[in-house]
């Protein structure tokens, strides 16, 4: 390097890119595609999107439910919503199949007096079933019950649907003796909820009960102008199948005397 002039000996020691690069560093390079949106994630810079803004709402509205229902913890809030719509849909088609019974009766030749005796047997077999379905709750667990009573109720409507005589009619009161939905409901409420919330509970559960009745009677009478009265009977039958099937997938298994063993 002797040889060579002041500028030039500069020039090969200091390249001019490396003196640019020296006088002007470099900016760090941003990434059009972050590594955060690649695996899904958020950058903190970046406003909430629609999806983490309807989660907030889907949790807002379950934590509203766990706490109307009275859950003791979010984890059995579901559980409990499906056993509110068990209850729901037991009150909606015991009031739409009930108030077109006595129609029913009188298009099959039966008197006011034979209607009585259906109505009486409907009741004295209801009582049978209450301590039946007691003990199965505590022997066998509140699910198989209630799955028992569902299944019983859509089968009582079923045959009332599909009667053609008068013996057909009452026979269809004999499965009623496992309609004890409500009783088996009351378990569930009783093991899923705190001992200080358990009354409040159990009273929406009759709240539950009350808005089923509310609907049926006018869901009944308007359908049987269009399907018939034997038509309602049988819509009412099917539409039992919808809990047994929700129950089956959603509802935990109920160990007996869990009512017992459920923490305050």
């Amino acid at each position: 390097l002797t040889s060579f002039t002041p500028a030039t000996r500069a020039l090969a020691v200091h390249p001019p890119f490396k003196l640019a690069r020296t006088a002007f560093p470099a900016k760090p390079r941003v990434s059009a595609f972050p590594l955060s949106s690649v695996r899904g994630g958020c950058s903190s810079n970046q406003p909430p999107t629609s999806t983490s803004t309807r989660e907030r709402v889907r949790m807002a509205v379950w934590a509203a439910i766990t706490k109307f229902l009275g859950a003791r913890d979010p984890s059995v809030a579901f559980p409990l919503f499906i056993v509110h719509l068990n209850i729901m849909l037991y009150a909606m088609t015991f009031w739409m199949s009930r108030p077109v019974l006595p129609f029913l009766t009188k298009r099959l030749g039966a008197s006011s007096v034979v209607f009585g005796y259906l109505q009486t047997t409907f009741s004295f077999v209801q009582l049978a079933g209450n301590p039946i379905i007691g003990r199965l709750c505590d022997e066998r667990g509140a699910k198989i019950a209630l799955q028992m009573c569902q299944l019983a109720t859509g089968l009582s409507y079923l045959l009332l649907g599909s009667a053609w005589n008068v013996p057909l009619l009452f026979l269809s009161q004999i499965p009623t003796i496992l309609m004890q939905s409500m009783h088996c409901s009351q378990a569930f409420v009783a093991h899923f909820t705190k001992e200080e919330s358990r009354s409040a509970a159990l009273g929406r559960l009759s709240m539950s009960y009350g808005a089923g009745m509310a609907v049926g009677p006018i869901l009944g009478g308007g359908l049987a102008d269009v399907i018939g009265h034997q038509g309602v009977a049988l819509l009412a039958g099917a539409l039992m199948f919808l809990p047994f099937l929700a129950n089956l997938r959603y509802l935990p298994d109920h160990a007996p005397h869990a009512m017992s063993s459920s923490p305050a």
